[in-house]
Order: structure tokens, then C-alpha cells, then sequence
């Protein structure tokens, strides 16, 4: 199921208005139903460039996304260079993205991502149930340390770890 936890919502949104310049580029990786652009719209910048970049195809079609976006690109974020694609954009949103790649795979997505990047994954580890689309098995559990430690760390809402088991974490672009 392509979707992720509303409660998550506005501390994601308050992340985003912080660092955000208005009219900035926004690549939603992995954008589920797309309710993120809709909200980045209403509540950050009506005006903002927002893409997406989807690896399973039929969510594109089935979700409409490219009502949402300008534009949806189909392809995988592992594969994507910096140099290239990720440079274009101002803040990445990897919102319970990251927990379908392995450790080694989302580490090596982190590194390649030069804008500021905001991260939610679930506290817990859990399967999906196996009815789901191969994209949406989780195969990693990242931790609060896990992020704290790394080096471009900026932020981690306690709140959202505590009540409703998710981590939200922000973390600063390659150079500022």
C-alpha cells in the first residue's frame, strides 16, 4: 500500500517551510497517492516546482500522478546520479521510501542527494503483507542513531518517535 502515516504530515511540512525557498524545486522520491504535493501547495508554497520520481509504473497511472506533479519521472532512486538529477533539486523527500532499499542502498541514496533531505521511516520494522508490489517490501530498519550519526544530521522530532512511531529526521545539504 503506497501511503504513509498523516500524523507525520505537519512536522513533514514544518520541515519543508523552514528550508524551503519559495518558488524552490521539490522531488517527492516515491510519492505514493501524491498527497505531498497537494499539501506542499496549500500549506508551504502554492508556487513551488514539485516532481516526483516513482519506480512502480502502474502508481503513476493508477494515482494519477501526473496530475500532481511537474513532471513524474519513472525510475528508481538507487539508480540516479547526482551530478545529474538530484542537483536540480532544493529538498528531496524520501517519506517512507527508505525502509524499501537495504541499509547499504538507501546510505548510498543519502550520500547522493546534495539539497537538504527529509527522511520518514518507521520506527518499528514490519513485512508488508504479500499482497503488496514488490517495491513495497520492507527490507531495512533504520534507527534514530542511524540518522543522529550522520554527518549531515539536522534534526529528529522526538514527539513523532515517541507518540506516533515514526522517525522524521532533516538532514542538511552536502554545503550550505
Amino acid at each position: 500500500m503506497p501511503s504513509s502515516s498523516l500524523l507525520v504530515a505537519p512536522t513533514v511540512l514544518s520541515l519543508i517551510a523552514q528550508v524551503h525557498k519559495p518558488g524552490g524545486t521539490i522531488l517527492d522520491v516515491g510519492p505514493g497517492h501524491g498527497k505531498y504535493a497537494t499539501l506542499v501547495r496549500e500549506y508551504v508554497d502554492p508556487g513551488a516546482r514539485i516532481s516526483a520520481l516513482e519506480l512502480w509504473d502502474p502508481y503513476i497511472h493508477d494515482f494519477r500522478l501526473a496530475s500532481l506533479y511537474d513532471p513524474v519521472v519513472h525510475g528508481d532512486a538507487r539508480q540516479m546520479s547526482s551530478a545529474g538529477y538530484y542537483a536540480q533539486f532544493d529538498v528531496v523527500l524520501l517519506l517512507d521510501v527508505i525502509e524499501h532499499m537495504t541499509l547499504e542502498e538507501g546510505a548510498g541514496l543519502l550520500d547522493r542527494i546534495p539539497g537538504w533531505i527529509i527522511v520518514s521511516t518507521p520506527r518499528d520494522f514490519f513485512h508488508n503483507p504479500s499482497s503488496c508490489p514488490p517495491p513495497e517490501k520492507h527490507v531495512s530498519h533504520w534507527t534514530p542513531q542511524a540518522f543522529s550519526s550522520h554527518p549531515r544530521f539536522d534534526y529528529l522530532d522526538p514527539a513523532m518517535l515517541k507518540e506516533v512511531g515514526g522517525i522524521v529526521v532533516r538532514l542538511k545539504p552536502l554545503q550550505e
